[in-house]
């Protein structure tokens, strides 16, 4: 499966990122490579509703050939939208090869909140002919996922202000800001540009201002001005830096009662935990909305029950792959990928 991430704009289209990336390849807009099929479209939908700043786009273009068999995806791409509000013009390049004249396709949509989760999608088949070549899909319809945030829910993003890290909640009229073990609750107030959420008076001890502005963001509390924020990516934001997750189930076969499997994050792109038996340290990176993890975990050397074992192998085989990142409705931690690997975790 050919994967690729599209970053609106320049300014974000690091050389260093493309040189390390293995999975994910940054190419400008609408650029193609010979030997492809080109597919481009708009995403639109019919209500009035904006994007929330940190939304990301997915198109794919998944082989629906056997009635009887999952779909797999042939090519992907995932752009960061930076703000850009409907009508979303793409172009997705497909590997001429991977298709046959005998298969059927269908193109996919989704965006994605700044939390992850799942806001708007399509909900009908868009059928590429694979003999036709090149094709324009024109207008993409999405539609409204029930509980995806619209209005009136939060959505978390998390920013970097120096060696601080500050979750930020977000609803229609006001903000909660979580930094340095505090909670404030901040309401929303006229600006020229980005969006200002303060409480209290300017200067007073209990004074907290947040404003944010595309990708970046001041935070000020009492009469410390806080180094200038930047926001985390997405999927990063959805997995806490910190916080360590506790592992429920593995490949949707759950986990041996009183065993313990853990994950902790860190900010600076380093995981380690418990597996079932042994400790696991190594490093991770997001690429779009998916999750990294390198198979160079080092791993201590203890010898458990055999069930135990099988489990750790299991997981660590589960995590070492590519996985999307995203969290449901009870806010537990989804990683999931193409190939039924599964991880959930609080």
């Amino acid at each position: 499966m050919k994967t690729a991430t599209l970053l609106l704009s320049s300014a974000l289209a690091y050389a260093g990122l493309a040189a390390c990336t293995t999975y994910v390849e940054d190419q400008s807009e609408g650029s193609v490579e010979a030997g492809e099929t080109v597919l481009t479209g708009n995403l639109v939908y019919r209500e009035r509703i904006a994007l929330r700043p940190g939304s990301t786009a997915r198109i794919s273009l998944e082989d629906v050939s056997r009635a009887d068999a999952p779909s797999h995806t042939i090519a992907s791409r995932t752009i960061q939208l930076d703000g850009r509000q409907v009508p979303i013009p793409f172009t997705l390049g497909v590997d001429t090869e991977d298709l046959s004249a005998r298969g059927r396709y269908s193109l996919r949509a989704t965006i994605h909140g700044p939390d992850g989760n799942l806001a708007w999608t399509t909900d009908t088949a868009r059928l590429l002919h694979p003999s036709a070549g090149d094709q324009d899909f024109g207008n993409v319809m999405l539609v409204q996922v029930r509980g995806g945030g619209s209005s009136g829910e939060r959505n978390e993003v998390a920013y970097r202000c120096g060696d601080t890290t500050i979750e930020v909640l977000y609803s229609d009229n006001d903000a909660i800001v979580r930094f340095d073990d505090r909670e404030e609750n901040l309401r929303r107030v006229p600006s020229g540009s980005g969006g200002k959420y303060e409480n209290g008076r300017s200067r007073q001890s209990d004074y907290v201002l947040f404003w944010e502005k595309g990708g970046s963001a001041q935070l000020q509390a009492g009469a410390r001005d806080y180094p200038k924020c930047t926001r985390v990516t997405s999927s990063t934001a959805i997995l806490r830096p910190g916080h360590q997750w506790v592992v429920e189930d593995i490949d949707n076969r759950g986990i041996i009662d009183g065993s313990r499997v853990t994950m902790t994050f860190s900010a600076e792109g380093r995981i380690s935990g418990r597996a079932s038996c042994n400790d696991y340290t190594g490093s991770y990176r997001i690429e779009g909305q998916r999750l990294i993890v390198p198979d160079r975990l080092a791993v201590t050397r203890k010898l458990c029950a055999p069930a135990l074992m099988d489990q750790e192998e299991r997981f660590l085989s589960a995590l070492t792959r590519p996985l999307d990142v995203s969290r449901n409705a009870n806010d537990a931690l989804l990683l999931v990928n193409d190939d039924e690997n599964s991880l959930r975790a609080r």
